[in-house]
């Protein structure tokens, strides 16, 4: 094919842990992981033809030869996506803190940190010409952070949660597309913006002199807001099709729980 190995693997990942212990009440755990992807994409190869378009390029003999446009140069009034290899790159953080203030109260901290980006091309004909190919390119970095208080009381025969959550995503997409011998290319493109945030309760009762039934209640509130910016559409990297500087909702919920548990 193109003198390069096809639908490879190479892939590698890590996680290192660690613990903190300042106190006997006290613990604080920190991890981070990777994941970095560097191959060739997939082997689609068009073996036979139903359309009468591309005949001419159906190869029957996908075992012993390959014929595919990833990093096809582009002719004078065509064009190619240009790329070889699938791309993704991952980092992660975490940090956990929990505090044992007593039987009735523990305290807990709980962050989160993600980072990806990410290149995936795509020869879906699977021909040597730019019938259909595409490449996905995305940057995404997500941040969350939660608190709890729990604990029990009344000798265990009431136990109860409370915590707050928030979540934030950010992150932008460039996906162009070409079609039709290569004559014809559309590049969509977006930016996002998304946050929510949470708070919630719930108590439950486990009476001393029955200690099989538990009854308990809760509820959780949630506010999200989302956005999409500069998505565009442009044909042949010269003509705007679309073009929407932004446009945003915002979603409000109300749950409430309530249950009854004998055993």
């Amino acid at each position: 094919s193109n003198g390069k190995d096809l639908d490879t693997r190479d892939r590698w990942g890590g996680r290192v842990a660690v613990r903190w212990k300042p106190a006997d009440a006290v613990t604080v755990d920190y991890a981070y992981d990777r994941i970095d992807i560097d191959e060739a994409p997939s082997y689609p190869q068009l073996t036979e033809d139903f359309s009468g378009f591309l005949g001419a390029f159906a190869n029957p003999n996908r075992a012993k030869e390959a014929t595919l446009s990833y990093n096809l140069p582009a002719a004078p009034g065509t064009f190619g996506i240009n790329r070889t290899n699938t791309k993704v790159k991952i980092d992660g953080h975490a940090l956990t803190a929990n505090w044992d203030v007593s039987e009735a109260l523990s305290l807990k901290s709980i962050t989160g940190f993600r980072k990806l980006n990410a290149e995936e091309p795509t020869d879906f004909d699977g021909t040597p010409i730019a019938w259909a190919d595409f490449n996905a390119d995305a940057e995404l970095d997500t941040f969350q952070q939660e608190v709890q208080a729990t604990g029990k009381l009344f000798e265990n025969q009431i136990s109860y949660v409370l915590g707050a959550f928030y979540y934030e995503e950010e992150g932008n997409v460039v996906a162009p597309g070409v079609f039709g011998f290569g004559t014809v290319k559309q590049t969509p493109s977006f930016e996002m913006d998304n946050d929510a945030t949470a708070f919630y309760a719930q108590v439950e009762y486990t009476p001393a002199w029955l200690d099989r039934l538990t009854v308990g209640a809760g509820a959780r509130y949630t506010d999200e807001n989302r956005s999409i910016s500069n998505a565009r559409l442009v044909l042949n990297d010269a003509i705007e099709l679309m073009n929407v500087d932004r446009a945003k909702a915002s979603f409000s919920n109300t749950s409430p729980s309530f249950f009854v548990n004998y055993k």
